[in-house]
């Protein structure tokens, strides 16, 4: 067993064995709707840092952003020296974002189904090595059962389109119809913590529209703009008249099904890309680019792994993730997680 997965094994140990569990936020303190991650744990005691004993907890958690953990209890942790858990969002959320969602919407359809939880530090922080990191360059026994698992669940993902926000028509409409073939750049939020954290400015998406211009002449330039209509970098800029701006709130599979490449800097539609088994050129430094799958700007010294589409699948969808059914509030499986997922993206596509 190699050291990288000795230590994930450790951290999968640790929430299993765990007792009690330590949110290192106040009872009730959402920072954003629908998060749904306590669920996860939904078999152990729960404390809150405003609890008098929530320094008694086996493990701690902490959100990758949105609340600030007071200074005290910093130091608190320190003398405790037990593990603490960052919790995010994975690639696989909900029906509808937790931002700009219809105030009326039901909680149901903003309740993420599934979780990350590292032990060093959120995935998308550049020059920090996280749990994941390690455990994808890890030598793990994936056989023949592993991989043949992994198919069948990306084939649902594929099937069904599902992404990591579903609220969008399935079905295309307006697309370019010109003859040419099409490249798709996905545009992200400006301020986004997983652009700025991952080493990110305007000038590396300049560079990336610029590229995709020079490299694919004869081509369409799409640009897909972000899913919560949010000011984006590329709606900035000003566009030459070989670059067009889609708008379109559409399933972003039912988009990738139309184009060749796919040009993006951090976004999670890139590992979509890959499974969908697209050319995806990478100008950022995710966690899926650098393990041989990506056309990547940067390197990555330390991923020295060369991973198929399944083991990459399995290790951060599979191994990696944390599933919650957001109609029972239980523990669950992936399969479990995209049936219900799938039920609430059709329930609500008929309703709004």
């Amino acid at each position: 067993m190699s050291r990288n997965e000795i230590h994930w094994s450790k951290i999968s140990h640790s929430i299993k064995i765990a007792k009690s569990v330590t949110f290192l936020y106040p009872k009730g303190c959402h920072v954003f709707r629908g998060h749904n991650l306590e669920n996860i744990f939904s078999d152990k005691k729960i404390l809150y840092i405003d609890d008098y004993n929530w320094y008694t907890s086996d493990i701690f958690i902490s959100l990758a952003f949105g609340i600030e953990t007071p200074e005290y209890i910093n130091d608190e942790l320190l003398k405790i020296n037990k593990p603490i858990l960052v919790a995010e969002e994975t690639f696989l959320r909900s029906v509808v974002p937790s931002s700009g969602a219809p105030k009326d919407c039901p909680q149901k359809f903003l309740d993420a189904i599934s979780h990350f939880l590292d032990a060093r530090c959120p995935h998308f922080y550049v020059g920090a090595i996280s749990s994941l990191e390690q455990l994808l360059n890890s030598d793990i026994n994936f056989d023949k059962e592993k991989k043949d698992y992994s198919r069948k669940i990306i084939s649902l993902i594929l099937d069904n389109k599902l992404s990591k926000y579903n609220s969008q028509c399935i079905e295309l409409s307006n697309f370019i119809n010109n003859g040419k073939k099409n490249i798709l750049l996905i545009d992200q939020v400006d301020g986004d913590m997983a652009v700025n954290f991952n080493g990110g400015s305007v000038d590396d998406f300049k560079l990336m529209l610029s590229k995709a211009i020079e490299e694919n002449p004869n081509y369409n330039i799409i640009i897909k703009t972000h899913v919560d209509k949010r000011k984006g970098i590329f709606t900035g800029f000003k566009l030459p008249k070989n670059v067009f701006l889609y708008t379109e709130s559409i399933n972003i599979l039912s988009l990738l099904e139309r184009v060749d490449k796919l040009y993006v800097y951090s976004s999670a539609v890139g590992i979509e890309g890959i499974l969908a088994g697209k050319e995806v050129h990478v100008f950022g430094s995710p966690i899926y680019a650098g393990w041989g799958l990506t056309n990547d700007i940067r390197s990555f010294p330390y991923r020295k792994k060369r991973l198929s589409v399944e083991e990459l699948f399995y290790k951060i969808y599979i191994m990696y993730s944390h599933y919650c059914n957001p109609i029972t509030s239980e523990k669950c499986e992936i399969e479990e997680a995209i049936e219900v997922l799938i039920k609430l993206r059709d329930e609500y596509l008929l309703k709004y």
